[in-house]
């Protein structure tokens, strides 16, 4: 590095970092969570949004992008063939509660940013754009070249990618801005299987007639919900004040025309840390398997 860059680097962000938290704030704005696809929306109209957004700035400010049919976006430094690649993801997982701000309105907070999506992954990608703005403005005799490619299912297990790869290689060299630093070589690997059962209506007894919870695979539930049968309120209440002392948050239960509806609140965490989370789905399946079901095929 030459002597006089980290200079110009610092005085570059001093002039820029008002407009980079202005992009950030619009990136944040907008509920990028994947929802059902529509007609050129592969990824519902949010994620299509955000990808739109980041286009926008890439006009602006005088990057050659290119729209992978609303699956990934992407710029270029410069004209050079990239040897460097940076992934990022402007897709983001659903809101739980206990927000005290509007997830979707960033706001500064004792020099700490809020929103969501800030720490993952649009609070990231925007700084690796804005570095790469800064590369090109400082130094604009570089060799080689940079290509910033965002995605847009990220949370969702990377469809996006897989689409970007039928049309586009790979830079040789590639690092993503959504990990811990100095250096993240591999991430840990995950199982998540689709699979069902299908089996003959059982007559009328204690049973369950549904549990559900969780909106995506990557992250600890914040809430659950169960729902059975053939008992009476009292008796289920016994299990549930058992099971929210012994698992550690709240369960509640109430009459629902024939059946009772359980619910159950935990704390919600990224997959990569479970141990920061109480997974109430996990508590709402122990709770059940003690309770006295009655015999049939979809409880043994």
């Amino acid at each position: 590095m030459k002597s006089n860059y980290k200079a110009a680097i610092d005085k570059w962000f001093d002039a820029h970092a008002r407009q980079m938290l202005e992009d950030l704030s619009a990136l944040i704005a907008i509920n990028s969570v994947r929802t059902q696809p529509r007609e050129g929306m592969p990824y519902g109209p949010g994620c299509t949004e955000v990808l739109a957004k980041a286009m926008e700035f890439f006009a602006r400010d005088g990057f050659n992008g290119h729209n992978f049919e609303n699956h990934v976006v992407t710029a270029e430094l410069n004209d050079k063939e990239p040897c460097l690649g940076i992934l990022a993801h402007l897709d983001t997982v659903g809101v739980t509660d206990g927000w005290q701000t509007n997830p979707f309105e960033m706001v500064c907070r004792e020099q700490v940013l809020y929103g969501r999506g800030v720490a993952d992954d649009k609070g990231p990608a925007a700084a690796a754009y804005y570095a790469m703005k800064a590369v090109r403005d400082i130094a604009p005799e570089l060799s080689k070249g940079c290509r910033l490619i965002l995605g847009a299912a990220e949370e969702t297990g990377e469809p996006d990618l897989e689409y970007y790869e039928t049309r586009q290689k790979y830079p040789p060299m590639v690092f993503t801005p959504d990990g811990d630093y100095p250096v993240v070589n591999f991430e840990k690997g995950r199982y998540a299987p689709c699979f069902g059962a299908e089996w003959e209506s059982s007559p009328r007894g204690k049973r369950i007639i549904y549990i559900t919870g969780g909106d995506t695979a990557n992250i600890v539930p914040q809430k659950a919900q169960a729902s059975v049968s053939g008992f009476e309120l009292d008796e289920v209440s016994e299990y549930v004040q058992k099971y929210s002392k012994k698992c550690g948050l709240s369960i509640t239960c109430a009459v629902s025309g024939d059946n009772i509806v359980i619910n159950a609140v935990g704390k919600s965490a990224h997959a990569s840390t479970p141990e920061l989370g109480v997974n109430p789905q996990t508590a709402l399946l122990e709770m059940l398997g003690d309770m006295p079901l009655d015999n049939s095929p979809c409880v043994n």
